[in-house]
């Protein structure tokens, strides 16, 4: 018989502070005994109003689970396992809005085909907040459907990169309060329609706007990469509204490869742009509302320019505040990584107004590989930390208006993970809620992953 999957939440927190972070665990989960061994921690994050998830999925084909915390306060909320035996890779993505938490599983299998792919929505103000209350499929074998997601109100945009199995890729938009929420409002492709262009390996929704990454796509230069906007609300929504290039294109640059939206702000990432060294790495902000929606209004190169740094590798905008991750910087230890805060209503918006360094600086803990930001709050996941066992992952929650905003306020890990958790490799945000991913977080003697539910307005969650 396997044994519980339980979670303690590890905070280091400042003396004077620690009585207000509790770290009480709300909700915990079995896994079903049928969990594939291989299982990481933290493979994604998202970031929501009081709500924060962390991913717990190495790889499409591992089991994960997903933890919800609270920013604020540390402690987590709800753990989500498995919602069966065939959801291979779930919790490789996450994506919140709201009290709504969207999970990618893109390998899980169909009644007739294996590895189809699906993505979960669970409504976590609910009665049964770890019960998926819809479950979204579509495409086939090896699709890629639910490797990435994105989530505003009662749209969701699901990627599947793989599409055609030849690269092409394909993008699906969700109506969750339609009629039949789970047949798709919109299917996205890619205008040039080529192979290997990985059209909809990244995707992001603010409002009507839809941002599609295809961070292969060649015009300029071979994997410069592209993004295309479409309106989905428009009468045309499967045309094209806005195709962004890659303004300055290069070989390999990976344009495209983390986006993210916040109305008509849109920030493109490009890990592995060549500007001051090879795969420094960059990332742009786009007007979408402005006169001139495909040239970048902001160019933010490597702060601590770097061969291999790879910033832009993962980027998030809340508002005023874009937080862009450099996975590979090797600040204190080689791949130890960090993240930058930008305020776009500052009077140096291309200057970073916070700079965030791994806490812990180990080699290769990739800190800054995924990033959140809500508010005032910025989740930063590392999902290869050893702070508890080798790769087990950890996330790092930050306030950026508190007297010292470049320094960790809680320090979130699963204490129950063997090597190789991997959990911080997702991270969302929603209002005060924190969820954390754990792609390979064990049960028993597997590692079947999961998420984290923590609720960061809480003073005793339970």
């Amino acid at each position: 018989m396997h044994t519980r999957l339980a979670l303690l939440l590890s905070l280091l927190l400042a003396s004077t502070a620690a009585a207000q972070y509790p770290d009480t665990l709300l909700h915990t989960l079995d896994a079903p005994a049928s969990y594939d061994p291989f299982k990481h921690a933290g493979s994604s994050v998202a970031v929501s109003g009081n709500l924060a998830a962390v991913g717990e999925a190495k790889d499409e084909y591992s089991f994960g689970r997903i933890v919800i915390f609270n920013p604020q306060t540390g402690a987590v909320q709800h753990v989500i396992d498995l919602p069966d035996s065939k959801s291979y890779g779930f919790g490789y993505s996450i994506a919140m809005s709201g009290t709504r938490l969207i999970v990618g599983a893109p390998t899980k299998a169909s009644p007739t085909r294996s590895s189809v792919g699906a993505v979960y929505v669970y409504e976590l103000a609910g009665a049964t907040p770890t019960v998926p209350t819809l479950m979204l499929q579509e495409g086939d074998h090896m699709d890629g459907f639910g490797r990435v997601v994105a989530i505003d109100g009662n749209r969701v945009v699901v990627g599947a990169p793989e599409k055609y199995h030849s690269g092409r890729g394909k993008v699906y938009v969700f109506d969750l309060s339609g009629t039949t929420p789970t047949s798709p409002v919109a299917i996205l492709e890619s205008s040039r329609g080529l192979s290997a262009e990985q059209f909809g390996s990244a995707v992001a929704i603010s409002g009507n706007l839809v941002a599609v990454g295809e961070h292969l796509d060649d015009t300029g230069a071979t994997n410069a990469g592209r993004v295309t906007v479409f309106d989905v609300s428009s009468l045309t929504p499967e045309t094209p509204l806005h195709l962004v290039p890659n303004p300055v294109p290069s070989v390999d640059a990976w344009f495209g490869q983390a986006l993210s939206l916040s109305g008509n702000n849109l920030v493109v990432g490009a890990p592995n742009d060549d500007s001051g060294a090879v795969d420094a790495g960059s990332a742009y902000l786009f007007d979408l509302g402005g006169a001139s929606p495909t040239v970048p209004s902001l160019t933010w190169h490597d702060p601590a320019v770097a061969a291999g740094d790879a910033f832009g590798g993962a980027v998030a905008i809340s508002g005023s505040r874009v937080v862009i991750g450099a996975g590979g910087d090797n600040h204190g230890q080689p791949d130890a990584g960090r993240a930058y805060a930008y305020d776009l209503a500052g009077g140096s918006p291309s200057t970073p107004s916070v700079t965030m360094s791994n806490p812990s600086s180990n080699q290769n803990d990739h800190f800054g590989a995924a990033v959140a930001v809500a508010g005032a709050w910025t989740i930063i996941g590392a999902p290869d930390d050893d702070t508890v066992n080798t790769d087990d992952g950890m996330a790092f929650s930050f306030n950026l208006e508190g007297g010292a905003p470049g320094t960790s306020v809680a320090m979130l890990s699963a204490t129950e993970l063997s090597n190789e958790g991997n959990f911080g490799q997702s991270v969302a945000m929603s209002g005060s809620w924190l969820a954390v991913g754990a792609p390979y977080d064990p049960a028993g003697d597997s590692r079947a992953g999961g998420v984290y539910v923590y609720d960061m307005a809480s003073g005793t969650p339970q």
